[in-house]
């Protein structure tokens, strides 16, 4: 009930009742207080059959046609929420794995990897924790030496810097959040270190890719390799364009480190992550 009804409920209430205080005596109360008591009862019902008004500060919208298919932006009050169907539009690589990235960042982000039965990526060791969940698929995931059987509803969460691998015994389909704040690490931080040398050389790139797809603003790593890694530096400023950064630590002969850092989003460029069609090794 509205402030409305209590309001007129309190109002009217005593003036119906006056017949009944004055009786017979009170002849000149009896037809105002019933036509009050019809005003009170019609007034009653219109206030309970009437549209409830918006608080203060409630936002009213229409959703986008899209909205009502299930597909697209949502919107809720001033906030826009993006809804992704994840088992859609999968493409697998019969010779590479393909990551995806669907929330960039700031923040924690999250990617889609699909891996071809047998694919794998090989030991490596992330900057920041990271949850895994399996969507679909069957895959063999490996916490050191550990193995781990994950198929679907089968979620893990990794402590930054434990190094992993797995490899897909089906075609797959794996849910990957970093759960990172770079605004919390400042831009001049080195997160990790990437030794290639030990990689196989069909791997490497697919690794490189996925470490920089994964980076927020402000964040870095540094690669190892044992050759000065050129192919590798054209396709990453290929398909990252200027969001990157890369600069030579050490340029053998026997060893060369790079810094790769990440000094922008893909929302600052004109173009957006192409991680799938730049996996080449």
């Amino acid at each position: 009930m509205s402030w409305e009804m209590v309001f007129v409920n309190l109002l009217l209430l005593p003036v119906s009742l006056l017949p009944a205080v004055f009786g017979m005596s009170g002849k000149l109360y009896v037809i105002p207080a019933a036509v009050l008591g019809i005003f009170y009862l019609f007034g009653t019902v219109g206030l309970a059959l009437s549209p409830t008004k918006p608080t203060a500060g409630a936002a009213i919208c229409s959703l986008p046609a899209a909205a009502a298919h299930g597909d697209g932006y949502l919107l809720k009050g001033n906030v826009v929420m993006e809804l992704i169907k994840l088992l859609e539009n999968i493409t697998f690589d019969e010779n590479k794995p393909v990551l995806r990235t669907l929330l960039p960042g700031p923040g924690p982000r999250v990617m889609l990897l699909y891996l071809h039965a047998g694919q794998s990526l090989p030991e490596h060791a992330a900057s920041d924790t990271i949850t895994v969940q399996a969507l679909s698929g069957w895959t063999t995931f490996y916490d050191g030496p550990v193995p781990f059987e994950m198929k679907s509803g089968t979620l893990l969460r990794l402590e930054a810097g434990r190094p992993h691998a797995l490899i897909a015994q089906e075609d797959s389909v794996l849910l990957v959040t970093v759960l990172s704040w770079p605004e919390s690490k400042g831009s001049s931080v080195e997160n990790s270190v990437l030794d290639l040398r030990g990689v196989a050389r069909g791997q490497r790139h697919p690794l490189v890719f996925a470490r920089v797809s994964g980076m927020a603003v402000g964040q870095s790593f540094t690669i190892i390799n044992d050759h000065d890694p050129q192919p590798l530096r054209r396709q990453l400023e290929l398909q990252f364009m200027d969001e990157i950064s890369w600069d030579y630590l050490e340029r053998g002969p026997e060893a060369f480190r790079v810094c790769i850092a990440r000094v922008r989003s893909p929302a600052e460029t004109s173009g957006k992550a192409r991680l799938p069609g730049a996996l080449a090794g």
